[in-house]
Formats: C-alpha cells, sequence, structure tokens
C-alpha cells in the first residue's frame, strides 16, 4: 500500500510511522526513525517527536485553526498536546512557523490576550480571516483544520 507523499521535502519518513516513498532506511536507522538529509545519524525518539510536531503546525493552512491535541494526534503523538504547547512556547521570536494557528480545545488562546504574544497571535489569526465569537473564542466548526487525506 503506498502511503502519503512527506509535506516537506528536507524530511524522509521510513516505514512504522508512515509508509515511506522513499524505501528502505539507510543503514543505521530504524525502520521508526526519521531523518534529514544533513543529520548526522539517526535522531533521538525526543527530536523525532518535536520535528513531527513542527511539521504537523506548519501543514496547517492559512485562515485554519488546530487544537494542541489536534497537532499531537495528527503528528502520530496522540495524548501528547502539552508536549505541543511546550514546544511551540519555546520557538524562537523569529520563528516563520504559523504558531498562531494552534488554539486549545476551546477554540481559545492559551495566552494572555493582553500580553504582546497574545495580541500578536489575535492580529495574526484575525489577518487570515479568522473571526473570534465573544470571548476571543475561535467556532473550531467553522475554522477548525480538516487534514486532507491521501
Amino acid at each position: 500500500m503506498a502511503g502519503p507523499e512527506p509535506k516537506f521535502a528536507s524530511i524522509a519518513i521510513f516505514p512504522g510511522i508512515f509508509p515511506s516513498p522513499v524505501g528502505l532506511a539507510p543503514p543505521g536507522v530504524q525502520d521508526w526513525q526519521f531523518v534529514t538529509p544533513d543529520s548526522p545519524g539517526p535522531p533521538s525518539n525526543q527530536n523525532l517527536a518535536h520535528q513531527r510536531i513542527l511539521a504537523t503546525v506548519d501543514s496547517i493552512p492559512s485562515g485554519r485553526i488546530a487544537s494542541y491535541g489536534q497537532v499531537a494526534r495528527e503528528a502520530g503523538l496522540s495524548g501528547r498536546a502539552r508536549l505541543v504547547g511546550r514546544i511551540l512556547r519555546d520557538l524562537p521570536e523569529s520563528t516563520r512557523l504559523p504558531w498562531h494557528r494552534v488554539l486549545n480545545s476551546a477554540g481559545r488562546s492559551s495566552l494572555d490576550p493582553n500580553s504582546p504574544q497574545g495580541r500578536r497571535q489575535l492580529r495574526r489569526l484575525a489577518d487570515e480571516g479568522v473571526e473570534f465569537e465573544q470571548g476571543q473564542r475561535v467556532d473550531l466548526t467553522r475554522f477548525g483544520w480538516i487534514p486532507e487525506r491521501a
């Protein structure tokens, strides 16, 4: 059975996580790991989860929202919503990753709306056409991300 193509050219995903169009894993890489072309060797499990979460967040389209739990599930890490939050929290200020498209399961920002980051998140979402209900809540049925399935 052919699997989905990797969403990012710099990432090769091997069998065990998702079927790989690349084929067999290179020597020294287990079938559950993935590497980037510039990796010196197999990554740690922590790095693997980190990269899968970042790749998932990067695939959320403009004007759509995902919850922390949804990002974790789509990355193959069900039950790891808090890990998603920690990884997004630790992103550098200059990141181009669309972190602002990830909200809590109630459709609200987990950031203080009066903080600079909270205001930035709400402004970026509004700039993408996301509308807020009373209480700065986003209707996830209307603006929620539904990933394309191969």
